[in-house]
């Protein structure tokens, strides 16, 4: 048991309530693209800024906000 704790501590993986809130909101913006039809420009800069900050919520060690 000591073994598994060490090895998921040194991993210090990716809390799981942000990979749920992260997956929701792409599914939401997913279908809020679908059901606006914007053009391909509008479509990727929102696809830049989520995914941009998704990597800065889920994998930086400081917070966006601060």
């Amino acid at each position: 048991m000591e073994r598994l704790k060490k090895f998921f501590i040194k991993r210090k993986m990716i809390p799981r309530w942000k990979l749920i809130i992260w997956s929701t909101t792409c599914a939401f913006y997913g279908i809020y693209i679908t059901i606006m039809e914007f053009e391909l420009f509008e479509i990727l800069w929102g696809l830049f800024i989520f995914l941009w900050i998704g990597w800065q919520t889920l994998f930086e060690k400081k917070s966006i906000l601060e």
